[in-house]
């Protein structure tokens, strides 16, 4: 136990090279390692100043060499065995440096993030063993740590045009890329996964990887039902997708969707008034999707107090384990990105910070994020009721985050409930509005023109 205790892994000659080499001013240097080195990343208590040194230099720029570090750290104050500088130099200088210093580098990154891990485990150890603690709060903001430590170890530099042009065209970077292969990249549509709704495809084209859609309308105009009604018609393409609901148990979620599936009314599946054929349909189905879980591959988590930290550990593994391509949240204003015991975050900021790692989840696991968002009531106070960006509410970068931002939109005209799609931001493409049709019997949205008359309810599914 002591030993495990006192366990720190470094790597004490790499530091001391490393930084030998950088006063030598070996390979040009500092700028080939500057992305990837912190001063605390260093284990050896002197060689952290020595580093700090050395980047104050490299930042102002002033010449990096013996004399000129030794000057600078006794400026800063941390100048404490000066004879040390020098031996520094001369073990770089008589071992020499056989790799490249990025190879040096990304050593002492690997045992300084081994430090770390250990050290959180360490920590949850002791916290777990104090029973005053509650476990449950404990996950959390350990979830929550893990999330910021794995952020922080993700690190990506610039990628030439050439090699992004190769990335794009085959998946790959390839040394060699054939004309055949770029005929057919460009032979191959760009398109997302479909919503469904056939008009507000032809907008899109499609939901795209990468992108987050904002899917806003003030309370009971049907978000939920529209992201429903999306989810559905995703799985019915063999699409998997994930739904976290904050507000709706998963309970609710299910027979909302079996009410879709079936195509039932939704108030005489509620209240059990149903015919006789349409409880075999129903069984039939529920039987279908006990038995075949790769008939509906929809994914379900309905954590009432969510985080995006922990939204974003789920969504790592949703799509690891069950190769989800399409995450939806209901809904964004729900979650919550301060700690327990923050109380300082003001709600602007923390929807800013909420908003712009939902499009980081998006980017990272190269999927469409759909999310709902509520709007203030600028909305209502205007004589058309239309929607507009700036009704997004609690923040600006929402509107500035997001890829697609759509209205739901109900009018009255001539005594008839008119309902429309507004497709108000569209970084990719063209906007413009869509007219929609909620059914109301079976809560759900639907395409205005039917190309086919609706399946016989009667029918039971078939695998």
């Amino acid at each position: 136990m002591d030993n495990e205790k006192s366990f720190s892994p470094y790597e004490l000659n790499i530091e001391k090279k490393l930084l030998g080499a950088l006063i030598l001013g070996l390979e040009g240097d500092y700028e080939q390692i500057s992305r990837l080195q912190l001063a605390k990343e260093y284990f050896h208590e002197i060689h952290q100043p020595v580093f700090a040194a050395i980047q104050d230099l490299a930042n102002e720029p002033a010449p990096i060499n013996k004399e000129t570090v030794i000057e600078r750290m006794r400026r800063n104050g941390t100048l404490k065995l000066e004879e040390y500088i020098a031996e520094l130099v001369e073990f770089a200088d008589k071992d020499g440096i056989v790799s490249g210093l990025e190879y040096y580098a990304n050593i002492i990154e690997e045992k300084h993030r081994r430090r770390e891990w250990i050290d959180f485990l360490r920590k949850q150890l002791g916290k777990a063993k104090d029973e005053n603690n509650n476990i449950y709060s404990l996950i959390q903001r350990a979830d929550t740590e893990l999330f910021k430590m794995s952020k922080k170890s993700y690190k990506k530099d610039f990628s030439s045009f050439s090699d992004i042009a190769k990335r794009v065209v085959c998946g790959e970077t390839k040394e060699e890329i054939t004309k055949e292969e770029i005929r057919k990249y460009l032979d191959t549509p760009d398109k997302g996964l479909l919503s469904g709704f056939t008009d507000l495809d032809k907008i899109t084209g499609g939901w795209h990887n990468s992108d987050l859609i904002i899917i806003a309308a003030r309370p009971s105009m049907g978000k939920t039902a529209m992201c429903l009604s999306m989810i559905k018609n995703m799985a019915d393409m063999n699409i998997p997708v994930a739904f976290c609901s904050i507000e709706m148990s998963e309970k609710k979620i299910f027979e909302r969707s079996l009410v879709n599936i079936t195509n039932n009314n939704s108030s005489a599946f509620r209240e059990r008034d149903l015919e006789e054929w349409e409880k075999n349909n129903i069984v039939a189905t529920i039987d279908l999707i006990i038995r075949n879980d790769k008939k509906y591959p929809i994914y379900v988590d309905d954590t009432s107090e969510l985080s995006i930290f922990n939204l974003r550990n789920k969504a790592l593994r949703i799509v690891k384990e069950h190769n989800v391509k399409c995450l939806f949240v209901d809904y964004m204003q729900l979650i919550t990105a301060r700690g327990e015991n923050d109380k300082s975050m003001n709600r602007v900021y923390e929807i800013s910070v909420i908003s712009r790692e939902l499009k980081a989840i998006a980017k990272d696991l190269d999927i469409p994020v759909i999310s709902i968002s509520q709007l203030s009531r600028k909305s209502e106070e205007r004589l058309n009721k239309i929607p507009e960006l700036s009704d997004l509410r609690d923040s600006g970068a929402i509107e500035q985050d997001a890829d697609v931002v759509c209205f739901i939109s109900e009018q009255i005209i001539k005594e008839k409930e008119k309902h429309q799609i507004i497709i108000a931001k569209h970084r990719n493409g063209e906007t413009g509005a869509i007219d929609i049709v909620f059914n109301k019997d079976k809560v759900r949205f639907e395409n205005k023109y039917k190309k086919k008359p609706e399946s016989d309810s009667s029918k039971t599914p078939s695998e």
